[in-house]
């Protein structure tokens, strides 16, 4: 007769096995696509073809309606304004800088509460930033799912690039 008292029986064993499995895949895939975007972005600062894109990034219920610039375009076209219509502040057009604002679109389509948020030691820049969203077009507000307009904040990187940096 055979003794049982003995033997060990794991229950789900084969189970925890496969998932410890499939979790080190995860792992090292999510490993290697670091890697790889950590080794080409040194490539392409190395070959200076570093290029940067502000992405636009909206948190909006179903069916709700984003701001719209000027009354008709999209975020990309009120980028545009600010890159054509910025000028440098008098005397530092050799220096770069960046400086973060914050603004909210009101129910009425004004902007209000413009806040600078980072800015660098000269304070011109900041004050430029400022100076040029208040004469910011009028927008078409943003509107939640049932119609109804409503606020909207936004954080803005504008970043001044000297003119000998751009030429060059």
């Amino acid at each position: 007769m055979k003794n049982y008292e003995n033997d060990v029986y794991v229950i789900g064993g084969k189970k925890r096995v496969a998932w410890l499995r499939y979790a080190i895949i995860v792992l090292c895939i999510a490993a290697g696509v670091i890697l790889i975007g950590w080794l080409t972005r040194d490539s392409q600062e190395e070959s200076g073809q570093v290029t940067q894109e502000l992405n636009a990034i909206e948190v909006l219920p179903e069916n709700a309606m984003s701001p719209k610039f000027d009354g008709k375009y999209d975020f990309s076209e009120f980028l545009k304004w600010v890159s054509s219509n910025l000028e440098y502040p008098q005397g530092l057009e050799t220096m770069d800088a960046e400086v973060k604002v914050s603004f909210v679109v009101t129910k009425e389509g004004h902007l209000a509460d413009i806040a600078i948020v980072s800015e660098p030691a000269q304070k011109e820049f900041g004050q430029q930033v400022v100076k040029l969203l208040k004469t910011c077009p009028k927008w078409a507000p943003a509107r939640m799912a049932d119609g109804t307009p409503a606020s909207i904040s936004y954080t803005l990187p504008v970043k001044f690039r000297a003119q000998n940096a751009v030429n060059e």
